[in-house]
């Protein structure tokens, strides 16, 4: 697995900043983190399926840009604690290009809200054993994924800042810490 992130890493680290492309992944890693967060409320919404599809996105889009925009930043600021050698875009693209196999986990969330739906529809549906079973697994396939994304982060800040992961780490709680009233705020939202 160590082969494939690396070979992962080379081939997403090496392509051109899109400007798009951090916007789309920062809205996907928004749309995970305030589906972890907010599951139970989220899914105990009472209301349609494809709007709470779109509201989850809407709400992941500006959770996700407000919160990894500032992010980036605060990284690129400290940064210069740690005489770490990059720029705000390479910061950026770090972190986006950590953030892509949530792409995945959108999916898999949305398979889960599908699931719910049905169950709250039909109540024969939700207590179904496989049902039950696939939600669990969907669950643990979307903490896996955040894990990795989370791995994949600190080696490409590690790469991109050219600092030991020891440096590469501190400099990322310190720049967390500065946003957590950011990140507070938001989540409160």
């Amino acid at each position: 697995m160590k082969a494939w992130i690396q070979k992962y890493i080379d081939r997403n680290l090496n392509k051109d900043f899109k400007w798009i492309s951090a916007i789309f992944f920062f809205s996907l890693s928004g749309t995970y983190l305030f589906f972890v967060t907010k599951e139970a409320a989220f899914l105990g919404f009472e209301m349609e399926f494809v709007p709470r599809i779109i509201g989850l996105f809407t709400l992941g889009f500006l959770y996700g840009n407000l919160i990894n925009f500032s992010m980036s930043f605060l990284i690129s600021l400290t940064g210069k604690l740690f005489n770490a050698k990059f720029k705000f875009k390479s910061t950026m693209k770090s972190m986006y290009v950590a953030y892509k196999p949530h792409l995945i986990t959108f999916l898999l969330i949305i398979v889960k809200l599908t699931l719910a739906y049905f169950s709250s529809t039909n109540p024969n549906f939700g207590e179904l054993l496989f049902i039950k079973i696939l939600m669990v697994f969907i669950d643990l396939a979307i903490g896996m994924i955040g894990i990795l994304s989370i791995i994949i982060l600190f080696i490409c800040l590690k790469r991109t800042q050219e600092l030991s992961l020891g440096k590469t780490i501190l400099n990322y709680l310190a720049a967390g810490i500065l946003n957590a009233p950011i990140y507070i705020w938001a989540i409160g939202i």
